[in-house]
């Protein structure tokens, strides 16, 4: 994201388990590069969105990454 200057959404699917539980976080993210010049990129924000379920996440449901 840093290398490329541009905006990335990742989203990833966090497994806890143990003898008691076993559940799936989707966690979806957002991530903005910013400069302070216009040509270093030297900090960023972002945003994180946890999706608590009981469900199962499908197959095909993560990890994600893309360029904005």
């Amino acid at each position: 994201m840093y290398l490329q200057k541009r905006p990335c959404y990742t989203l990833r699917i966090e497994r806890y388990h143990d003898d008691f539980i076993d559940k799936h976080t989707p966690i979806e993210t957002v991530m903005i590069p910013c400069s302070s010049d216009d040509e270093t990129i030297n900090f960023g924000f972002g945003m994180v969105k946890y999706t608590y379920s009981k469900e199962k996440a499908p197959p095909d449901y993560g990890p994600k990454f893309s360029l904005l």
